[in-house]
């Protein structure tokens, strides 16, 4: 990390960012909606997820700790297939990867949440589950195998892990290290994220997600 990314990190660990809600408090600055999003509190979680100036640049991020996830998960499976299209009872689905080794398939679905509390990380990962679920019969079938199992993984927008989402890394047959590696791609990626939100940052080229069709 630059000595610039650094400092945004410790900043974000420490939930000190400078946004509005929190120079409000301060006595600083009596305004605390969004400069970009009229009427939405400009809060650490705005700034890094969901505000419309960053949207690219979230998509971005949950695109790349993917090609990562991809990368270290392929030595270990038969097979990986990123982003399939299924045609499920409820319409055209797209989880982000499909593993199979053997008779065994992964379903695995990442979501990169601002990482505030455990329940709501774990929440946000069991939705994904809960999503996909639907697709395990038609999987079955499809691919020949005994088993489907979908999980959810969470990795949060500062780069922190619930006990979950450890315990589904190792499932996976995934090292600490290799862990650690998403973990501080995920700070980087958010403290870049801040960066364009400030105006501090120039947008990064958009990137091929590698999506491939499973109909």
């Amino acid at each position: 990390m630059t000595g610039r990314d650094y400092i945004v990190g410790c900043h974000m660990m420490s939930n000190t960012l400078s946004v509005r809600t929190r120079t409000f408090h301060g006595g600083v600055n009596r305004v605390t909606t969004c400069r970009y999003c009229p009427g939405v509190p400009e809060t650490p979680s705005h700034a890094l997820q969901s505000c419309s100036k960053v949207r690219d640049a979230v998509t971005a991020r949950h695109n790349s700790l993917l090609t990562k996830i991809q990368h270290f998960l392929t030595p270990n499976f038969d097979s990986v297939i990123r982003e399939p299209w299924f045609n499920g009872v409820e319409g055209r689905m797209n989880p982000d990867l499909v593993l199979i080794q053997g008779r065994l398939l992964y379903v695995v679905d990442l979501t990169v949440p601002y990482d505030s509390t455990i329940r709501f990380m774990d929440s946000q990962a069991q939705r994904n589950v809960d999503k996909y679920q639907v697709l395990e019969p038609l999987l079955r079938t499809k691919f020949q195998v005994e088993r489907v199992k979908v999980l959810g993984l969470a990795v949060g927008a500062r780069g922190l892990y619930t006990q979950t989402g450890v315990d589904i890394w190792a499932t996976l047959g995934l090292t600490e290290r290799q862990r650690r590696c998403v973990s501080a791609m995920a700070l980087k990626q958010s403290c870049l994220i801040w960066g364009l939100f400030t105006g501090n940052r120039q947008p990064q080229p958009t990137l091929d997600t590698g999506t491939s069709a499973a109909e």
